[in-house]
C-alpha cells in the first residue's frame, strides 16, 4: 500500500507540473483523479484492465509517447560525447548496481498475482521476462539521457520538468495517465490480494475501495511532507547564501 501511495503522489505531482504550464495548478485535484481511476481499475481486476485498457490502446499510447520523448532527446543531445565521457565517480559502482536492481526486484513478489491468469506457463514467463527487460532497459536509459543530455535534476519534479520541456505537456500527461495507472493499479490490487489472505470474508470491492482511499490519504500526507522538506531546504540554502555574501562583503570592507 505504501508503493501505491508513492505512485499516486508521483502521478499527481508530475501531472500538476505539466498542467501548471497552462495555468492549472491543482495537485489535490489530480490526486483524486488518479486515485479514483486506479481504484476503479483494481475493482475491475487484472483481466479486465489488460483486455479493455492495455491491449486496446494503453500500450500503444505509452510506446508512442515514450518513443517521441526518446527521439527528441537523441536529436537534441550529444549522445556520442556522453558515451565516451569519463565517469565522475560520484556514486560507487556497487551502490549504482543496487539502485538499478532494486526496482525490478521489488516487482517480483507481485508477478504471481497476475501470471496465474495466463493460459500457458511458457507464455506467461516470456511475457514477464521480455516486458520487464525491455521496459527496464529503455526507461533506465531514458532517465540517464534526461539527466545527462537535458540537464534534469535527479528528483521527481526535475525529471518531470525536463520531460515536459523536451516533449511538451500533452505528451507527458498522456504517457503519465496511461503508463503509470497500471503500476499504481498493480500495487493496489496486490495489496488487496495480500490483505484477503488475512481477511478472506471481506468483499474484494469494499476492500479495494478502502485501500484506495487509504493510499490517497497517504499520498496527500507525503505531498505535505515533501513540500515542507523542500521549503526548509530552500530556506537553509537562502540563509547560507546570505551568510556567504555577508562574509564576502565584510572581507572586502
Amino acid at each position: 500500500i505504501g508503493w501505491t501511495a508513492v505512485e499516486f503522489w508521483a502521478m499527481a505531482t508530475v501531472a500538476n507540473v505539466a498542467s501548471s504550464r497552462y495555468g492549472f495548478d491543482a495537485f489535490h485535484g489530480w490526486l483524486v483523479l488518479v486515485a479514483g481511476l486506479c481504484t476503479l481499475f483494481a475493482i475491475g481486476g487484472p483481466v479486465a484492465v489488460v483486455r479493455r485498457w492495455l491491449e486496446r490502446f494503453g500500450i500503444q499510447v505509452l510506446v508512442v509517447a515514450t518513443a517521441a520523448i526518446t527521439f527528441r532527446l537523441l536529436a537534441v543531445g550529444d549522445v556520442a560525447s556522453l558515451w565516451v565521457a569519463p565517469g565522475t565517480g560520484g556514486l560507487p559502482f556497487w551502490l549504482a548496481v543496487d539502485l538499478v536492481v532494486v526496482m525490478p526486484v521489488s516487482w517480483l513478489p507481485l508477478v504471481a498475482d497476475y501470471t496465474r491468469f495466463a493460459r500457458r506457463d511458457a507464455r506467461g514467463f516470456a511475457g514477464v521476462f521480455g516486458g520487464s527487460f525491455v521496459g527496464t532497459a529503455w526507461f533506465y536509459a531514458l532517465g540517464a539521457l534526461l539527466v545527462l543530455a537535458a540537464g534534469a535534476r535527479t528528483d521527481l519534479v526535475g525529471i518531470g520538468t525536463a520531460v515536459i520541456a523536451v516533449a511538451g505537456g500533452p505528451i507527458v500527461l498522456a504517457a503519465l495517465l496511461v503508463g503509470e495507472t497500471d503500476n499504481a493499479f498493480a500495487n493496489l490490487y496486490s495489496s488487496v490480494v495480500s490483505t484477503q489472505n488475512l481477511a478472506p470474508r471481506v468483499p474484494q470491492r469494499r476492500l479495494t475501495l478502502a485501500l484506495g482511499v487509504l493510499a490517497a490519504l497517504l499520498a496527500a500526507v507525503t505531498a505535505g511532507q515533501v513540500a515542507g522538506a523542500v521549503s526548509s531546504a530552500s530556506a537553509e540554502e537562502t540563509s547560507s547564501s546570505r551568510a556567504k555574501r555577508s562574509v564576502a562583503n565584510a572581507s572586502c570592507a
